[in-house]
């Protein structure tokens, strides 16, 4: 009280306040402030400041009351809140919005020079399997350290964010070529592939790379945003530990993805699904033991579309799980309709996806329409990828052994083709295998392939497991099969796929193999293991 108050601008250096503190005082105005100030510990402080000018009786100014308050509190939880609102909670990276707000600037500072920007967008293979096997902050922990890695691999100027999830999102400025955008993705891929450490545990993990390019790709965020994104989907659908830049043939492959996903929502209802089965024939015998259940769709406007084309689709939208239900009806009906009209003594077998595996009422649901339709469980095969295994092998195990106490069959599809078809085979209780028609394509004429046939064969019978050939399309492969005790072939050599009316003509005719197949004298030459 009663000191000049020029001590309350002591320390103060922002020279447009202290202006504005005189200019207020010169024209006997108040003055409001907030003041940015360093305290006599050498701490910032900031200080709210109200000058007020106070008149005598006549309305003539005598003097002022200056009052100073400490804010550095309030200050600071404003800035935490800024910081929060703009940044990722767990590594502190740039979250969405900013993001975006340094995309622009990028690309705005693009706009003055010859230079170019690249958006990439990263995504952690298999991340949920640490988070399913170790939790949820080991998963944390290893965020961190991926967040950690990528900041060392691009210069101070370009910018590494988190999207959410496993997901992290990177802006590059100043690219003028794309084989440098290559570079950095190559850098990326060697720091991601070292290995973590985390909880006592040593862990690999790998990454796919979406990659969009201004201003070749798009004009606006919002497009490079989209296009990275299409990239990415792309970098995963080719194996994953891939990095993929934008092309326009993408779009047009999304655009179809999309009217695709559309007309499949309705297909069902419009009763344009139908159903061909394809025989399994028995290789002592000749006679036909099973059909395999394949869906197909004819559409109105595009005519018969590929399974290729369509189920793929069917599994990111989640519909794959109403045509499988659907799949599954249709041919118990159709089971139905066979029994009742004396053609009995084959199973029917329908492959599951990896959505319907999931579905934890999986089994009840099968029983439900076998129930339904009067059908014994023992007449229902169940086809299964190692793909879908390889998700949650313990949560697989579970469900396996409840479709076994079901009483359904169940059939590994396309055994050979991954990594752990072998433990597959003993760990869980399948009843049948598929060799991969990759492998019988050549099996007469390739060395190799007729090696790994013929250990498929022997391993699975040791195991009390029967063995199926698919995709076997002349008599020399049907030889070979039948000579090395395959139990079961399927291809176009015996029929090719037929709709159910042609099946029950084939069956009431009890078409078999040809009668030359089991001459003792049909004898063939094959090649020699280790063979080119």
């Amino acid at each position: 009280l009663g000191h000049d108050f020029s001590f309350l601008l002591r320390k103060h250096h922002d020279q447009q306040q202290i202006d504005a503190v005189y200019s207020a005082l010169a024209n006997e105005n108040e003055a409001n402030l907030v003041l940015r100030k360093c305290h006599q510990d050498g701490a910032e402080i900031w200080c709210k400041l109200l000058i007020s000018p106070v008149p005598d009786a006549t309305g003539r100014i005598t003097y002022f009351i200056g009052v100073q308050t400490d804010i550095t509190e309030h200050k600071r939880d404003e800035e935490r809140l800024a910081h929060q609102s703009t940044h990722d909670a767990l590594t502190g990276l740039p979250n969405r919005n900013l993001l975006k707000d340094r995309l622009q600037q990028a690309m705005v500072q693009t706009d003055r020079s010859n230079d170019g920007v690249a958006l990439l967008f990263l995504d952690l293979d298999h991340f949920k399997l640490i988070n399913d096997s170790l939790g949820h902050a080991a998963g944390d922990r290893m965020l961190l350290d991926v967040a950690e890695r990528l900041r060392a691999c691009v210069r101070e100027g370009d910018t590494v964010s988190r999207h959410g999830g496993d997901e992290f999102v990177l802006v590059l400025r100043e690219i003028d070529q794309s084989h440098h955008v290559a570079a950095i993705c190559e850098k990326i891929f060697r720091t991601i592939s070292d290995p973590f450490f985390i909880q006592g545990h040593s862990f690999h993990v790998t990454c796919s790379i979406g990659i969009a390019l201004y201003p070749q790709d798009g004009q606006d965020t919002a497009t490079l945003f989209k296009y990275a994104d299409m990239a990415l989907y792309q970098a995963k659908d080719q194996g994953r530990n891939h990095y993929q830049f934008f092309s326009g043939e993408m779009n047009e492959r999304m655009l179809e993805r999309v009217t695709l996903d559309e007309a499949l929502r309705s297909a069902i209802a419009n009763d344009e699904l139908f159903l061909h089965y394809q025989p399994l024939v028995s290789l002592s015998t000749g006679q036909l033991v099973g059909l395999e259940t394949l869906v197909r769709w004819q559409h109105p406007k595009f005519g018969m579309v590929s399974p290729v084309r369509f189920i793929p689709v069917a599994e990111e939208s989640a519909l794959i799980a109403s045509i499988g239900e659907w799949v599954l009806r249709k041919a118990c009906q159709d089971m139905r309709t066979w029994i009742d009209n004396g053609l009995t003594g084959f199973q029917v077998a329908v492959n599951v996806s990896p959505r319907q595996f999931r579905d934890p009422r999986l089994a009840d649901r099968i029983e439900h329409v076998l129930a339904e339709h009067r059908i014994e469980p023992g007449m229902l095969s169940l086809e299964i990828t190692e793909t879908v295994l390889m998700q949650d092998t313990a949560s697989s195990e579970a469900t396996l052994l409840q479709l076994k106490r079901l009483g359904v069959d169940l059939a590994l599809d396309d055994f050979g083709t991954g990594y752990s078809s072998l433990s597959y085979l003993k760990r869980f209780p399948f009843d049948r295998v598929k060799i991969d028609r990759s492998f019988v394509r050549d099996i007469t004429t390739d060395a190799d392939d007729a090696a790994i046939s013929r250990a498929i064969i022997s391993m699975a019978h040791s195991l009390g497991i029967r063995v199926v050939a698919e995709g076997v399309e002349t008599e020399a492969q049907c030889q070979f099969l039948r000579r090395h005790e395959c139990d079961e072939m399927q291809g176009y050599y015996f029929s090719k796929p037929l709709p159910p009316m042609e099946i029950t003509t084939l069956l009431v005719e009890k078409k078999h193999l040809p009668e030359n197949i089991f001459s003792p004298a049909q004898i063939i030459a094959y090649p020699a293991a280790g063979g080119s």
